[in-house]
């Protein structure tokens, strides 16, 4: 029969297995984290250089286009629950919708100017701005809007612990996700029922990613876009 000093230095060790087990995996999650960054700023920065005619071209018609900013600012929850003001081309006359849902793309609210730009996703060209700000991520869920936070950390606690980013394997999925609604009695009940949890459960192992992961989820939402305009 084992010595109860043998049981316990064993339990000891175990332990001390554990924790520096959790420690080389935290190490490695915070090296991971920085080549992310490095890898946000770097390519952010060469795609607004790269984009800055689109963005001068972009802004012409939206002012031609309708009345109101250029640039549309709403609030939207980030990284640990932390507000931030997220930014993009407005494609939408200006309205009050509490619930940040559109429904559909024949929307009344859209402009001509704005059913294009959503089409191609050129209305998300200014969240590279969050981006080198260190708000979002190239890859991250897609930041909601503020009232949801309970819905997400219900299908998963640990959904706040990623940084938002510009796709997604679930943006990819729902990147026609405002067709879902039109028709719909209560479009909110099914954005909380269905498309909620569904986009928790594709992004919720993205938190793992290392750059390589990225590009190929980058590749896979150029691929998308290319694809869904040659369908339509």
């Amino acid at each position: 029969m084992p010595h109860e000093n043998d049981c316990t230095e064993f339990a000891g060790q175990q332990t001390n297995i554990s924790l520096l087990s959790l420690v080389k995996e935290e190490r490695g999650r915070s090296g991971r984290m920085r080549k992310k960054r490095l890898f946000d700023i770097v390519l952010s920065v060469f795609l607004i250089f790269l984009s800055l005619p689109l963005w001068v071209f972009i802004s012409i018609a939206i002012r031609l286009d309708s009345k109101g900013s250029i640039v549309y600012q709403s609030m939207r929850i980030g990284r640990y629950e932390r507000a931030f003001i997220l930014y993009k081309f407005r494609t939408m006359r200006p309205n009050h919708d509490p619930t940040g849902i559109t429904i559909g793309e024949r929307d009344p609210r859209i402009t001509r100017v704005g059913l294009v730009l959503r089409k191609l996703k050129l209305d998300e060209l200014p969240q590279l701005l969050n981006l080198m700000r260190g708000e979002m991520s190239l890859v991250g869920p897609r930041p909601d809007v503020p009232g949801y936070n309970e819905v997400y950390k219900q299908h998963n606690p640990h959904h706040f612990n990623m940084k938002p980013g510009l796709t997604s394997p679930s943006s990819i999925y729902f990147m026609r996700e405002s067709e879902m609604y039109p028709g719909l009695e209560d479009p909110r009940q099914q954005y909380v029922d269905r498309v909620i949890p569904g986009k928790v459960e594709m992004d919720r192992e993205i938190i793992n990613n290392g750059i390589r992961d990225d590009m190929q989820i980058i590749l896979r939402t150029f691929i998308k876009l290319i694809n869904s305009d040659k369908n339509e």
